[in-house]
């Protein structure tokens, strides 16, 4: 049996050896269950035509050497040989660890809508693997787990709007918190886009009446629903790669400005491992200090990025920035006094 294959780019659907092997899962599963299944009722569960189910069993015999008989009396197909198995699927120890991995991460993703989808597709793989191995999963990745950020989860009905929206070009109403000004407010929105950045979902799309396409936090939508109303994508000047280009994180702005920041100790060290931006760089000097460089949309974003490293980081450019951490700063200091 041969290992669940890596899927092509802009393959849309799984392999026709992988597809074929499933069913023939699911035919050796019933056929051991001794109920003598007959080939209109494994159509009926594969859903597939009575012919192709016939074109399986061969392949089972002939190439497999499955020992299949078919008892008359009872209309179906049964084993003549108890001990007999579908040859073994060969799973390399990487390639098992990182199924681990896969299993584990998911659990991680529990709160999140697509969980459930996720976990089917999970079961099929695991439905490739064999009953007994040489090596315990379980052991491959004892001391390895996932740790989640504090996000708040997306109203599971307002993600499977936005998702249907999207495939079919949709446009969708719905109202919406606003979290700064602490109101809801009813847009009708055209969806470009939904990404995942850090954690939370995010939609973008044309919010009718307005000149620009904003963002909206899937988790502050109230109602939601989709309309009669369809756009036409072809004539949409829009990417979402670009989009979020010159974003720190969930933002986007029509203009951008160089950002210069300077780091100490180990804030220092902290950035220069790590890769923040697209555009950025980082200059070290021999102070140990170092100096990061990037173009962002939103300053706003920044300030409070740069705030999180306390005194182990200071604004160089623009002034804009450094007034408004200088402002904010100095909120913060009222709220103590």
């Amino acid at each position: 049996m041969s290992k669940p294959k890596k899927k092509k780019p802009k393959q849309k659907y799984p392999s026709k050896f992988m597809v074929q092997w499933r069913h023939i899962s699911v035919i050796d599963r019933e056929i051991r269950k001794g109920g003598y299944p007959s080939a209109p009722k494994l159509a009926g569960m594969l859903e597939l035509s009575d012919r192709t189910i016939k074109r399986h069993i061969h392949f089972m015999r002939w190439d497999l050497g499955a020992p299949i008989e078919y008892e008359s009396s009872e209309k179906g197909y049964y084993y003549s040989e108890d001990d007999w198995s579908l040859p073994p699927i060969r799973v390399s120890e990487g390639e098992l660890f990182a199924v681990v991995l896969a299993e584990r991460a998911l659990r991680g993703m529990h709160s999140h809508p697509i969980a459930t989808k996720v976990q089917q597709v999970f079961n099929k793989i695991a439905l490739q693997l064999p009953d007994e191995i040489e090596i315990d999963p379980g052991t491959l990745a004892g001391d390895v787990g996932f740790e989640t950020e504090a996000v708040a989860p997306p109203n599971p009905e307002a993600f499977g709007v936005i998702a249907k929206a999207l495939r079919e070009n949709r446009t969708i109403q719905m109202t919406y918190y606003k979290l700064g000004a602490d109101q809801t407010v009813e847009r009708t929105v055209d969806p470009y886009a939904m990404r995942c950045i850090k954690g939370e979902w995010y939609l973008v799309g044309r919010s009718h009446g307005y000149d620009h396409v904003p963002i909206f936090h899937v988790g502050r939508i109230r109602d939601i629903k989709a309309t009669d109303e369809k756009f036409d994508r072809d004539e949409i000047d829009f990417d979402a790669d670009e989009y979020f280009k010159h974003s720190l994180g969930a933002s986007q702005s029509p203009e951008t400005v160089e950002v210069k920041i300077k780091f100490f100790g180990w804030a220092a060290r902290y950035v220069a491992e790590r890769k923040w931006h697209p555009n950025q760089k980082i200059r070290e000097n021999k102070d140990g200090s170092v100096v990061l460089k990037m173009r962002v949309g939103w300053l706003s974003e920044v300030c409070m990025w740069v705030m999180g490293f306390g005194p182990s980081a200071k604004v160089m450019a623009p002034d804009n920035l450094k007034d408004m951490v200088k402002d904010r700063l100095d909120d913060t200091l009222n709220q103590y006094k």
